[in-house]
């Protein structure tokens, strides 16, 4: 979906270099939104957007399940991506005079997601830790759980061209802040009545937090004064520490720390939405945004998860990829 997008809005930038741009009457936020036209006073935009996404890290493995029988049946448990609900909010001043602007933002989304399993009959448990290693017929549930939490905010300028009367162009740069908090646990344990009773946890985190230079383009493409396609690219290179633990516990002990990794790391991030707006002006001073689209945001190699799969767990550093995608409803307020 991200390439899908990038590339048709690739090709609308490509054909908008073919023209000389030239101030016009539409201007465009840095969610490519069109708004009132220019007046020798400054107004402000206010922006509210909620959206629901799914993650699109790998899914977290946190166990197998041998049968035991001829032929063999293997399950890999794993926790499914499900959609949550996220926002973002912004304020824009357009600047008198001027197709330039400033604008503030802050995104926030929280997708936690969990499964359970159990062992029955003749069936054997491997958990991916060698906690209950070979664990046969005693193990009653076993859960595993995911929370990918996300925060971001933005601080950029961007300067209006206008090709014609039906295409814009926005370019934009700042700097964007981010915060990346992942997190995968684990839980093994059977009946306390069981001769043999254990409970074993395990819990992989990583956290990074980075801040670094954004650019970026929108565009607008105009299908009457009130409907618009419009579409945004944009990218950002943040530096910054993560600071990533496995820590594993069996009946209660004190806990075991059998990795721990803090490192710099320069994350990679690209961001791209394709949607539909429709404004209505109430006045010359005031009108208002209805934007519904679909967007996707990535980070490359932007967590650590210490394993690799059900074989090969804590063998090595493994960086995953941090991101979501999926519709959003986007409302905006113009005051001059």
């Amino acid at each position: 979906m991200l390439r899908k997008i990038f590339f048709a809005l690739a090709l609308t930038g490509i054909s908008v270099s073919a023209f000389a741009g030239a101030p016009g009457n539409q201007m465009v936020t840095p969610s490519g939104v069109p708004l009132m036209a220019l007046s020798n006073l400054g107004f402000w935009s206010f922006g509210i957007e909620g959206f629901y996404a799914q993650s699109t890290a790998p899914q977290f493995q946190y166990a197998q399940i041998n049968s035991n029988t001829t032929p063999s049946n293997i399950s890999n448990e794993k926790v499914d991506n499900s959609y949550h609900s996220g926002f973002e909010a912004d304020a824009t001043y357009h600047f008198a005079d001027s197709d330039r602007d400033v604008t503030l933002a802050y995104m926030h989304l929280d997708m936690e997601d969990g499964n359970t399993a159990s062992i029955v009959g003749n069936e054997t448990l491997v958990d991916p830790f060698g906690l209950i290693p070979g664990r046969r017929d005693r193990v009653d549930q076993i859960k595993g759980s995911t929370d990918n939490l996300y925060n971001a905010a933005d601080f950029v300028f961007g300067q209006h061209m206008h090709v014609g009367q039906v295409l814009d162009i926005h370019p934009f740069g700042g700097i964007r802040y981010a915060d990346l908090n992942s997190r995968d646990n684990s839980t093994y344990y059977n009946d306390a009545t069981d001769p043999d009773p254990i409970e074993a946890t395990a819990q992989i985190t990583s956290h990074f937090q980075g801040l670094g230079p954004r650019a970026g383009v929108d565009a607008t493409f105009h299908i009457n004064p009130a409907i618009s396609f419009v579409g945004t690219i944009g990218s950002s290179l943040e530096v910054g520490y993560d600071n990533a633990t496995t820590v594993l516990q069996i009946n209660g002990d004190s806990p075991t720390t059998s990795k721990l990794n803090k490192a710099w790391y320069i994350v990679p991030e690209m961001d791209a939405k394709i949607g539909v707006d429709y404004q209505h002006s109430f006045n010359a001073m005031t009108s208002f945004n209805v934007q519904l689209g679909y967007q996707v945001v990535n980070y490359f190699n932007a967590v650590e998860e210490d394993y690799n799969d059900i074989s090969t767990v804590n063998s090595e550093n493994n960086r995953e990829n941090f991101g979501f995608q999926g519709p959003y409803l986007r409302l905006q307020l113009n005051l001059a």
